[in-house]
């Protein structure tokens, strides 16, 4: 059958019917250049058209409108009902997701599912960014970035199904868990059958899960043999093993009015930006029992009135526990730890004026005592000077020397000085360091062992060079471990002005350094300060 049509129409139409009982040759559409289906009862196709033909709603798809015809490994096919192209690659095999078509109408749909794909193609892959419905399930992904994922143009052209299940993803990083929070209102997403991570760096994911597959969830919980009630309703429980393995639920930003019953086992918990004003019996009970538990409360509406002064007590009593204890803040806009219970609960005032004078004197010469008691106590110490009070007892007399001195063989020169002022100074101290009391051929981490077990002290001189020294950082760990128990500080880190920084150390020996006091070799005070860390010789003489 010939079609004619005027100018006009052929500019125009898009979309058309024809229920006729002729032949109908595609070829003479070929010059319609807006149309985009043509449907009718028998048709002889013609193979270089991007628009649809039709015959009885079963389509014929060839080319997309981006020039992309249907993969050879894929079939193609273009539902009427649905004005839907699906393109089915499953159980092909596949490890790469081909270049695909666009269709010139209506949705595309990939069905991807059971090959060996390993990761996602950039969406910048041709057709891949038209789709609106993907299925990846049962692949190998290992990973998926934001950039995998077809673009959100607008709420139109947004992805209604995406299908990630059994794959290899252990996290999602916090921009995908975006992209799916954002399409999970109007878009299927299946995530379950992944070997998800329960580890708190994938707390976003975990997160996402609890929300909207709780089934998977509770699978990865019980996967990291976290039984579900110690698990609080509202909260995301993960473990953190980058020190040593620990259980924390995290609660923050959840709106809880309430601290949620919390389990023995649990290590931390983060309690932050809720509405929680009070600690609950329970919490406090299990404090009292002895727990290690700690706490994070940051920005809840803490009442601090008179009424709540048996639970503000009760706050300072176990401050130990809450880690953002000094920068809670009171919903007066006071800080917690400020509260004076005797202005906010004002009594007998007059009766306590004359002691608050009196105590006021006390105060400040114990604050000028603890203020400069250091300098005081190296004062005394080093002119023989009420030595009971400056001088400490040794608990390990027995040890052969008083120090060992820990550097790297760059600093060989630094040792000259050390030996000068401790070993021929006054008082006297006998070193041990490795240039003069190793023996050769033994083991080092052996001899560095050997030589923190006897010695009183031991010395770190912390330059730039001992902090990129493998052995360096083996020996203060190992006067870390040796030292952790004991009840004198045994520790002391000479800290040289060429170290700028502490990320080149671990995490342990860098929350050594930020969390303990060390001596500074530029301090003008340096030497009288280092001795008076040492044993205190004088003592032991007399």
């Amino acid at each position: 059958m010939f079609f004619y049509a005027d100018i006009t129409l052929q500019k125009s139409l898009q979309h058309l019917e024809l229920d006729i009982g002729d032949t109908v040759d595609i070829k003479y559409f070929s010059n319609f250049p807006k149309l985009k289906l043509v449907n009718v009862r028998y048709s002889i196709p013609f193979g270089n058209m991007s628009a649809l033909a039709c015959q009885q709603k079963m389509c014929n798809f060839v080319y997309g409108i981006n020039g992309v015809k249907c993969p050879d490994v894929c079939t193609c096919r273009f539902i009427y009902d649905d004005l839907e192209l699906s393109i089915n690659c499953s159980n092909r095999g596949l490890s790469h997701i081909p270049p695909l078509p666009i269709s010139i109408i209506g949705s595309v749909k990939l069905i991807f599912n059971n090959n060996n794909l390993l990761q996602l193609p950039n969406y910048t892959l041709a057709g891949y960014n038209a789709l609106t419905k993907l299925d990846v399930s049962r692949n190998m992904l290992t990973s998926l970035s934001i950039n995998n994922l077809p673009s959100k143009l607008d709420f139109l052209d947004n992805i209604s199904y995406l299908d990630l299940r059994n794959n290899s993803l252990k996290t999602l990083d916090d921009k995908v868990v975006l992209y799916l929070k954002e399409i999970k209102d109007y878009a299927k997403i299946e995530l379950s059958g992944n070997p998800w991570s329960c580890d708190c760096k994938s707390k976003s994911i975990l997160s996402f899960l609890r929300d909207f597959e709780p089934l998977e969830y509770n699978v990865i919980l019980s996967r990291c043999q976290i039984p579900r009630s110690d698990c609080p309703d509202g909260c995301i429980c993960c473990m953190d093993n980058s020190t040593w393995s620990s259980f924390i639920v995290d609660c923050r930003g959840e709106g809880l009015s309430q601290i949620p019953k919390l389990s023995t086992a649990v290590t931390y918990v983060d309690l932050r930006n809720n509405n929680i004003s009070e600690l609950t019996p329970k919490l406090r009970s299990l404090f009292q029992n002895g727990s290690t538990l700690s706490l994070l409360l940051l920005d809840n509406p803490w009442s601090c009135s008179c009424n709540d002064m048996e639970n503000l007590n009760f706050m300072k009593s176990v401050s130990s526990h809450i880690i953002d204890f000094t920068e809670i803040i009171c919903a007066s806009g006071e800080k917690l730890v400020s509260i004076d219970p005797d202005i906010v609960c004002p009594s007998g005032i007059a009766y306590y004026l004359a002691l608050a004078i009196s105590l006021a004197v006390l105060i400040l010469v114990i604050n000028f005592m603890i203020c400069f008691r250091q300098p005081l106590l190296v004062w005394f110490y080093e002119h023989d000077v009420c030595l009971s009070l400056a001088a400490r007892r040794e608990l390990d007399q027995a040890k052969k020397f008083d120090a060992f001195l820990a550097f790297t063989h760059k600093d060989e020169p630094l040792v000259e000085e050390f030996v000068e002022k401790l070993e021929l100074g006054r008082p006297r101290f006998s070193l041990c360091f490795y240039l003069r009391d190793w023996l050769a051929g033994e083991s080092i981490p052996d001899c560095i062992g050997r030589s923190v077990r006897d010695s009183r002290r031991i010395i770190i001189l912390m330059t730039d060079n001992f902090m990129k020294s493998t052995w360096g950082r083996l020996e203060f760990r190992l006067a870390l471990h040796a030292t952790s128990q004991d009840r004198c500080k045994r520790l002391i880190v000479v800290l040289y002005p060429d170290v700028k920084d502490f990320d080149s150390l671990d995490s342990e020996l860098r929350a050594y350094m930020v969390f303990n006091t060390y001596l500074e070799r530029s301090h003008p005070n340096f030497w009288n300060k280092l001795i008076y860390s040492m044993p205190h010789a004088k003592l032991r003489r007399d």
